[in-house]
Order: structure tokens, then C-alpha cells, then sequence
């Protein structure tokens, strides 16, 4: 089934925007693997390759999104991720645009300089 839960505003308090999102993200590792079949045959795991996290790994970056099972075996709320990199999304993108600002600023000071460069060279050229 598709997993849905409420997300009402009129159910929440204490709303604030996540915090250094881009921080959190860059300290987590997308892996490729196999489930171990054999070793836990009771979970009927599938024989493909898999994507997705390491639970352990991601509870060091980002706590909040694992749970410890009853069972011990650790899970990722993959859900709650989606707010996690839109925020970071968010962040990268202001980092482009100040570097955009500051490439737009670089280049009218080039511009400004090539000028008087070729104005100096010019007047050097006319005086011969």
C-alpha cells in the first residue's frame, strides 16, 4: 500500500525548517547491495540488487529518521527523507545563485579592466 500520513499543519507545533539540510545529505552514502537470503530466510528477502542506505550509517548524520526495531535491526524512515533533501535542494540552490552574483560581478570587472587596458594600448599605438 501507498504510505500516507498526516501532514496537517492544524496537527503540528513547534514547526521550524530543518537545520544545515546540505550537511546532512553530503554525510550520507546511496548503496547498491544484495539482501543476505540465507541468513534470514524468515524475512523473505528478494535475490535483486537493492538501493537504498545503511541504517546505521544514516543514524550518525541524521538520527531522527531511524528506528530500532524491537527485534534490534535498525530501519529508515525513507519517507521523512523527501523534507530532508528538498531543504537541501533549497540550500544548494543559494549557493549557486551567490556564486552566479558574484560570477556577474567578476565579469563587469573584467570587462571594466580589458577596457582600459585596450584604451592604454590604443593611446601608446597612436603616439608612435
Amino acid at each position: 500500500g501507498v504510505l500516507v500520513g498526516p501532514s496537517d499543519r492544524r496537527f503540528k507545533k513547534d514547526i521550524n525548517t530543518i537545520d544545515n539540510a546540505l550537511g546532512k545529505v553530503l554525510k550520507l552514502r546511496g548503496v547498491n547491495y544484495y539482501w543476505r537470503q540465507k541468513e534470514f530466510p524468515e524475512r523473505n528477502f528478494n535475490n535483486r540488487m537493492e538501493l537504498g542506505l545503511i541504517a546505521q550509517e544514516v543514524e550518525e548524520a541524521v538520527p531522527s529518521i531511524v528506528v530500532t526495531m524491537e527485534d534490534g535491526y535498525k530501519a529508515v524512515e525513507y519517507q521523512k527523507l523527501v523534507a530532508l533533501l528538498i531543504e537541501a535542494i533549497k540550500e544548494q540552490q543559494a549557493i549557486i545563485n551567490n556564486q552566479n552574483e558574484e560570477m556577474v560581478d567578476i565579469r563587469a570587472e573584467l570587462d571594466g579592466r580589458l577596457k582600459t587596458l585596450e584604451e592604454i594600448l590604443n593611446t601608446t599605438t597612436i603616439n608612435k
